[in-house]
């Protein structure tokens, strides 16, 4: 309890500071006293009338003032031994109420706590990385590719086994906890780096506003809803840009809901690079292969979860009970909808849907890598004198075209990976279309390992690529039979005969 002495020199400071406000952060320091001394002898001056709440100034915190009682009580210094006032028995006023709150949003956002469960979020993210790079490394997969998140079918099955966000695992083998591991997941350093950063400069800021144990919730359901927005619209996505996007929109929910407890100026300054984030957001959903379903939903989520938050923080009798509500009913609405969306006749959908995929995924494609073999992987197999190799035109339309199609393989072959085949005889036929594709990226690959040194052809390559070529079509022969995936149509042999190869042009000089 404070003495007397003390809470004279509290007056005569306040007295001093006249007509600023008296900041006891700044007396505290200036006296060499202990901070919470000072609280102490504040909240006894204020409980019996002699000082009253002013300004609150960032950097300094709460402001008081003298009343005039304080004023008298500083003529006659015996009234301060009166007993502090006890604190009323009946319901807190509104402007106690928010009083209280506004003290405990100020100390949050200025003096908040060591961010524990953000730390332990960064650990768990980076431990989740290692773990893929040793089942990576244990596989084979170079681990440059690794690091650089390069699409490959191998990489692909590491992610989904460690939890990716697949929706077909989700909807058909009812794994849903992929809602929450995906969230750990990341393809590639620049991914996993960016993600990290924004985790770390939003994290302690969320932590210490809504507490640890909130924060820890937030950050889990705004990746969940994030995840069910990625299943309803039937994609695919892992990282942890979902739970940061709910993030983001969060801290505008909080700044919000809590700007009459803030100055003007921080609020407005705070909303304002919240908008400018937003804004940044929204630019880099639209960028190719980046889940904007999953930026979407984790920032609708952020939003919704954000509400009931405050209301169980600082709600008072049924406005707790509708906030403890809403943080269970977010996260249900979230996993119903996605359920609700593919529960209707699912097994019929999943198999048109799978039919479709692999008809516009993988038909389309093999034309295209035909009409490229046939314009330049068959007269170069077919010059056993290597004078295509003289063409520098030529040769580099050939590197051009092997570039595209492998390009276009690289992620073939990872939704391929994504598939789930549901039974044996499916699992046969979706093998056997990977071997078959997988092989036309390795001949592709090899054509242009040669193409960069066409000087080195010579009869060996020539044969080694010739054998490549007539695997695929020996890969290719099962596919015409199939009975559960798309059935692909014979190849018809061409009437007329591939176009010689290129002959360098003849020296006019």
């Amino acid at each position: 309890m404070a003495d007397t002495d003390l809470l004279t020199r509290v007056l005569h400071a306040c007295s001093q500071a006249a007509p600023a406000p008296f900041f006891p952060g700044e007396f505290a320091a200036s006296a060499g006293l202990p901070r919470p001394d000072i609280d102490a002898a504040v909240d006894r001056l204020r409980l019996n009338g002699y000082l009253q709440i002013v300004d609150w100034v960032q950097g300094k915190g709460q402001g008081y003032a003298l009343t005039p009682a304080g004023t008298e009580a500083l003529q006659q210094p015996t009234e301060l031994r009166k007993p502090a006032a006890a604190p009323p028995t009946e319901q807190p006023t509104l402007d106690d109420r928010v009083w209280q709150r506004g003290e405990t949003v100020r100390a949050a956002l200025l003096e908040p706590g060591r961010p524990i469960v953000t730390m332990t979020l960064l650990f768990a993210n980076l431990a989740m990385f290692a773990v893929g790079l040793a089942i990576a490394w244990m596989r084979g997969i170079p681990i440059q590719d690794y690091f650089s998140g390069t699409a490959s079918l191998e990489l692909s099955r590491v992610y989904r086994s460690l939890g990716s966000l697949v929706t077909v695992d989700v909807v058909v083998n009812q794994e849903w906890w992929r809602l929450i591991s995906y969230q750990f997941m990341h393809i590639g350093l620049a991914h996993l780096g960016m993600n990290m950063l924004a985790l770390f400069m939003l994290g302690p800021v969320l932590e210490g506003v809504w507490g640890s144990k909130r924060f820890l919730a937030l950050y889990l359901i705004s990746g969940l809803t994030g995840g069910a927005a990625v299943v309803v619209m039937d994609r695919q996505a892992l990282g942890a840009s979902g739970s940061i996007s709910g993030l983001l929109t969060s801290l505008g929910a909080w700044l919000w809901l809590n700007r009459d407890c803030l100055p003007e100026q921080v609020t407005s300054h705070m909303l304002s690079r919240v908008g400018i984030n937003l804004f940044l957001l929204v630019g880099i959903s639209l960028m190719p292969n980046v889940s904007w379903e999953g930026h979407l939903g984790g920032a609708v989520g952020g939003v919704l979860f954000s509400l009931p938050l405050h209301y169980q923080r600082f709600g008072r009798g049924w406005q707790r009970l509708l906030g403890w509500l809403g943080l269970i009913a977010v996260p249900i609405a979230a996993v119903l909808i996605a359920y609700l969306v593919h529960r209707p006749h699912r097994a019929e959908l999943m198999k048109d849907r799978l039919i479709h995929e692999y008809d516009r995924q993988y038909r389309g494609p093999e034309s295209y890598l035909l009409q490229r073999r046939n314009r330049f992987v068959v007269p170069v197999l077919g010059d056993m004198e290597g004078n295509w190799t003289g063409n520098a035109k030529f040769v580099a339309d050939f590197q051009k075209a092997s570039q595209e199609c492998i390009a276009r393989l690289q992620p073939l072959l990872v939704n391929l990976a994504a598939q789930a085949p549901r039974d044996k005889k499916e699992a046969e036929e979706a093998d056997n279309l990977h071997r078959y594709f997988e092989t036309w990226h390795e001949l592709f690959q090899s054509l242009q390992r040669q193409l960069k040194e066409p000087e080195r052809w010579n009869p060996a390559r020539r044969r080694a690529l010739i054998e490549q070529d007539k695997a695929l079509f020996e890969l290719r022969r099962p596919l015409e039979a199939n009975t559960i995936l798309p059935r692909f149509s014979p190849l018809v042999p061409e009437k007329e005969q591939p176009a010689p190869a290129p002959k360098p042009p003849k020296d006019t000089a």
